[in-house]
């Protein structure tokens, strides 16, 4: 762990998804790091990086990733997101685990948490959210816990439409279906 450079010796400190750490130079990286090119203050700085650096950076295609190899996955319905191979949680940043991407055999560190934007650290944070059934999708909102992952949606279940002035199915209009016999509207 490290504040600023200047704890890392000849190394950089390098912003990571489990906190700061201190990177050794090129090119006589350790096991389980790779050098790479970093961009951390507007000018590249080959440094060496954990192989996993790049996890949870969003990605369109594979080529979005910065290191060799990481795959561009889905993970916890957010988006696509950076994650690399694996063949056992040693291979994963602490508190990841090594874990099948749906639909497929590829096995890929993937956060406990089970989504990229909600970790460690984001607790408190806020997302919207529907609740969808056969009558309907309702909004609401999800608070992120943490390593938990992110809390249920809050909002109401979409029930059949019924006479009463509400707006049971949640797709904004009152009573539709309706004939309006009380003039109330």
């Amino acid at each position: 762990p490290c504040d600023a450079d200047i704890d890392c010796g000849d190394g950089l400190c390098l912003p990571t998804v489990i906190g700061e750490l201190c990177a050794p130079g090129c090119p006589d990286c350790p096991a389980g790091w790779t050098c790479l090119a970093v961009d951390l203050a507007g000018d590249p700085v080959e440094t060496c990086v954990p192989t996993w650096w790049d996890v949870c950076a969003p990605c369109q295609t594979f080529g979005d990733c910065a290191i060799a190899g990481t795959l561009c996955v889905g993970i916890g319905g957010e988006g696509k997101f950076c994650a690399n191979s694996c063949s056992a949680a040693s291979d994963c940043p602490v508190g990841w685990g090594c874990a099948a991407v749906p639909g497929t055999s590829i096995q890929a560190c993937m956060p406990a948490s089970g989504s990229c934007t909600c970790q460690a650290g984001d607790e408190g944070a806020v997302q919207d959210c529907e609740v969808v059934n056969a009558f309907g999708s309702c909004p609401g909102q999800r608070v992120c816990t943490g390593a938990n992952g992110w809390g249920p949606c809050d909002g109401g279940a979409a029930a059949a439409e019924v006479c009463d002035g509400v707006d049971q199915d949640c797709d904004g209009f009152v009573d539709e279906g309706f004939v309006d016999t009380d003039g109330d509207g």
